[in-house]
């Protein structure tokens, strides 16, 4: 028997730490590249830019998979 401890988030602490990872990456970025990623993610995962922004503001949410695709593509811009 272990004693280590198992936390979970809630959903409104995941919505919010997606979020802020999502606008981190997306700062990282120069203006140029900003747009070509968010053409890709919009062309990836059928949305408009509209639905885009709404996610880096909060007003959406970002899902796991999205900010997992997103942080893939803004890591190649920095190769270690």
């Amino acid at each position: 028997m272990s004693n280590a401890f198992i936390t979970q988030e809630n959903p409104v602490e995941t919505v919010a730490n997606n979020t802020q990872a999502f606008r981190r990456a997306y700062k990282r970025l120069n203006s140029g590249e900003q747009k070509d990623e968010q053409k890709a993610f919009c062309r990836h995962y059928s949305i408009s830019p509209p639905a885009f922004r709404a996610r880096l503001s909060g007003s959406t949410r970002v899902s796991d998979s999205e900010l997992a695709w997103f942080e893939k593509r803004v890591a190649t811009y920095f190769p270690s």
